[in-house]
């Protein structure tokens, strides 16, 4: 995700959703866009936690269970 979030917000989320749309083990009815939307909302708030002083762990923490609730 690291890597779709340094292209910046426009471009990173469509090439997210580009891959999302690749992908053939996403779960049973998840739309790539919305997927890649809600990627991107979460990385934002991470990032703002981050900026704000979260530790580490506690963001990995987050960023753990934001993946576990997409792909569950």
């Amino acid at each position: 995700m690291a890597r779709f979030a340094r292209l910046g917000s426009g471009a990173g989320e469509a090439a997210l959703r580009r891959r999302l749309e690749r992908a053939t083990d996403l779960p049973p009815g998840r739309d790539p866009a919305a997927m890649a939307g809600l990627v991107h909302a979460i990385t934002d708030g991470i990032a703002v936690q981050a900026a704000g002083g979260r530790g580490r762990e506690e963001l990995r923490q987050v960023a753990d269970l934001a993946l576990r609730a997409l792909l569950g």
